[in-house]
């Protein structure tokens, strides 16, 4: 019950332009991003699906392969502490954007973790049971872009 989303992203800059231009992903692109991102498991192709699909069943991955972003949503990558996120994950998206997002509304979690090209980190986890938020990096700002979404306001 409620909503859920486990999502990793890796992109080459803004996220958003990729999503908003997804295709169909190439199977073998998609297969390829869940071994890297889950070393150790085992990874069998269990047909199409949709980016709607942002919890999916445990042990589970749905991957879009899309050019310029590769979005995984799994369970497994998404931390309680999102400033922890592997060593591996970090390697996997360097030099590219990568953001984790993670929501469980039936407890009020909410977690996020975004690392800019250049390595800048920006993490925060608050859940209603703990009635406390964690943050990690500098504050940022934002203002309304000219489509409607947030754009970061850089000094």
């Amino acid at each position: 019950m409620g909503a859920k989303t486990a999502l990793l992203a890796f992109a080459d800059g803004d996220l958003r332009p990729a999503l908003r231009a997804a295709v169909a992903s190439d199977p073998a692109e998609a297969e390829a991003a869940v071994r890297q991102a889950l070393p150790g498991y085992e990874a069998t192709p269990a047909g199409d699906s949709t980016l709607g699909v942002t919890w999916p069943p445990d042990d589970v991955t749905h991957v879009a392969a899309l050019p310029g972003a590769t979005v995984l949503c799994d369970r497994r990558l998404v931390l309680d502490r999102p400033s922890e996120l592997p060593e591996h994950l970090l390697r996997l998206g360097a030099g590219r954007r990568i953001v984790m997002h993670g929501m469980h509304s039936v407890v009020d979690g909410l977690c996020f973790h975004v690392v800019d090209p250049t390595g800048r980190e920006q993490a925060a986890r608050a859940a209603a049971y703990e009635q406390a938020m964690r943050a990690m990096g500098p504050p940022r700002r934002f203002r309304p872009g000219p489509d409607g979404t947030l754009a970061e306001v850089t000094p």
